[in-house]
């Protein structure tokens, strides 16, 4: 294989390789079983591509390999794989799908020089790819959520949904009429379609559901229950397409529990609900899949430990849990680590009475600082926290005192504690009351949201000198703004 992989996705490689010789052995490492891929960027800024393929023909978003192209700006990419099944590729803010079978070789081009960052297939049913991936599902769904957010007669809905699945349906028959795309293509498409649909219908219901202070129409509650009757959640082939687990996390969550039963709670609470309504394969495919997608926020739930430990239990076998092993790994480590006393001395003590930015700015008065904002819940924030003793360094070099400010409220006052332990953060701490939350909304405009990770740098007046600064994320350019003060 000649795919170089990023240092921190090691261990997932390994795994992947340890797959890959399996197939060897068992002698399924021949042409026909493999699909192959080739891929060329143009105007390349980025150089790791990520790939996700499935696991037992089911769309796994933890089954993934990340691939470095080499000087040519090209990569390439070897997979045992015994049937069809939808094999993923990201490159920057995209994700591209493609639908393979064993012996099945895909050339692909990527163009970033053009501003929507284009794809273009050729090979395997290389026409179907282009078309598929022409269709733009996921910004499809956002938009016609906000088209029929508001009252929308029910007829009307499901004549819209129905009128694009047939032009979709009549495009697929034209490809494979004109030979330009197989059975084996052309019948896993139409599945995909038809899940697609169904999960576009379901969600607009429950998008109106949610909308407060108005009353939700019956006849959407009845073609929402008519959808999931004509298309069941536990269809056989329905489970392999990759809106599956977003189909049935409506049906599990936003149909039975929210609008019939009207139970509203903690969204793991619903992993332990699954069961009422999913069996065998589906289900554990859906746990699987629902604890590595919650896992890789990295919030740290403690739960979710327990939770692991039940469905390893209930499925000691499952081909899922060697990925899942990885994802688990630092939570666990997480625990292990916040198990020691903070350093009380890096906690402002009177935290809870900062009201104004001014006023903290003020402790560090004679001194450079560097602000950096974040939160708990912020997935970007914690990928800077994870670099957060290159930014100390850099920051000693430099003479900048440091100080994190945290957005959190006060039920994740404990949590804000354990990740300050875990990332082994330096510095100063404080977490916002109101007030202070409220100052640092109206720092951004007048705008009423404020995006993070945020980062200032104050002169040692006190003075904002630069308004955002870069994070730890682009350390080099946030050096070229330090040495200047």
């Amino acid at each position: 294989m000649l795919a170089q992989i990023k240092e921190d996705n090691m261990k997932r490689f390994i795994y992947f390789f340890v797959i890959a010789i399996f197939f060897v052995i068992s002698g399924c490492n021949n042409e026909k079983n493999i699909i192959q891929i080739r891929g060329k960027i143009i105007g390349s800024q980025d150089s790791i591509v990520k790939i996700i393929f499935p696991i037992s023909k089911n769309y796994f978003v933890g089954n993934e390999i990340f691939i470095k192209m080499d000087s040519s700006k090209e990569f390439y990419f070897d997979l045992p794989m015994e049937q069809i099944g939808q094999v993923s590729l990201h490159y920057a803010w995209k994700e591209f799908r493609l639908f393979l079978k064993p012996g099945d070789k895909i050339n692909v081009l990527i163009n970033q020089d053009d501003p929507n960052l284009t794809i273009t297939f050729t090979g395997a049913n290389a026409d179907g790819q282009n078309y598929l991936n022409n269709l733009n599902r996921q910004e499809y769904i956002n938009a016609f959520k906000n088209k029929f957010i508001n009252d929308t007669i029910a007829c009307q809905l499901e004549d819209w949904i129905n009128s694009n699945r047939n032009q979709d349906i009549q495009s697929l028959d034209k490809l494979f009429n004109n030979h330009k795309i197989d059975k084996i293509f052309y019948d896993y498409a139409l599945k995909e379609i038809d899940c697609y649909y169904a999960f576009l219908t379901v969600t607009i219901a429950s998008s109106q559901y949610a909308v407060e202070d108005r009353v939700f129409s019956k006849q959407i509650g009845e073609l929402w229950a008519k959808t999931f009757n004509k298309y069941p959640v536990v269809s056989k082939d329905g489970i392999y397409s990759s809106w599956w687990i977003d189909y049935a996390n409506n049906f599990i969550i936003d149909y039975n529990e929210w609008y019939l039963k009207n139970n509203i709670k903690p969204e793991l609470y619903y992993f332990g609900q699954a069961s009422k309504y999913l069996s065998n394969e589906h289900l554990e495919y859906y746990k699987a899949s629902k604890l590595f997608i919650v896992a890789s926020r990295e919030r740290y739930e403690k739960e979710l430990l327990e939770l692991y430990n039940s469905f390893k239990t209930d499925y000691p076998k499952s081909v899922y849990i060697p990925n899942l092993d990885l994802i688990m790994e630092p939570i666990q480590t997480f625990y292990e680590k916040t198990k020691i006393d903070i350093d009380s001395s890096i906690i402002f003590k009177d935290y809870r009475n900062i009201k104004s930015l001014k006023s903290v700015v003020e402790k560090f008065n004679g001194k450079k600082l560097y602000v950096d904002v974040w939160a708990t819940w912020c997935g970007p924030c914690k990928q800077e926290l994870k670099r957060s003793k290159e930014l100390a360094k850099l920051l000693l070099k430099y003479n900048y005192e440091l100080l994190y400010i945290s957005i959190d409220f006060d039920e994740q006052d404990e949590l804000w504690r354990d990740m300050i332990k875990f990332y082994n953060l330096s510095g100063k701490h404080l977490r916002t009351n109101i007030e202070l939350h409220k100052e640092l909304i109206n720092m951004e405009s007048q705008s009423s949201s404020f995006s993070i990770p945020k980062h200032w740098i104050f002169d040692k007046n006190g003075k904002l000198v630069v308004n955002n600064a870069f994070g730890s994320m682009d350390i080099d350019s946030l050096e070229s703004q330090l040495r200047n003060y």
